[in-house]
């Protein structure tokens, strides 16, 4: 199957306008294998993502983002990644992934969600060794945060 350009812009619109619902910003977590959020970003506008297509067909890439969160794992010790979830803004989950879902993707090779560092071997990289985070660590989101419906 072989969606058209407008069909793909379409489903990533609809998509997208379910993150920016509710009363507040929506927001990006990483969690662990229990699903224990470890850190989180919030969008910087309601209205987070703009209309897809408007630079790649099949894509929407987030307006303004807070860049940098500090995690916060239970006891104080450290956890490891797991996978990511975008909640819109009355936290209601709308998307995730985690690392033992398909790593499949369209062209060919694997995609893990969270990895340690990236290129396009991951959804998310930490850049850091190891998928280690804790307590109180820094993390920083650098480029734009991009959500892509792919050609199928």
């Amino acid at each position: 199957m072989a969606l058209a350009t407008a069909a793909r812009n379409a489903a990533c619109d609809s998509i997208v306008d379910l993150f920016d619902a509710g009363a507040a910003q929506p927001k990006i977590q990483i969690f662990d294998s229990g699903s224990t959020t470890l850190v989180e970003w919030t969008f910087n506008a309601t209205a987070a993502f703009g209309n897809a297509g408007a630079s790649t067909a099949g894509e929407a890439i987030a307006a303004t983002f807070t860049t940098t969160a500090t995690a916060s794992v239970s006891g104080g010790g450290s956890a490891n990644a797991f996978g990511w979830r975008i909640l819109d803004g009355d936290g209601t989950e709308i998307a995730s992934r985690t690392n033992s879902d398909d790593k499949s993707i369209s062209g060919g090779g694997d995609r893990d969600a969270i990895a340690g560092t990236g290129g396009n071997t991951a959804d998310i990289a930490l850049n850091q060794s190891g998928l280690s985070i804790s307590d109180g660590q820094e993390l920083s989101f650098t480029g734009n945060v991009i959500f892509r419906v792919p050609a199928l």
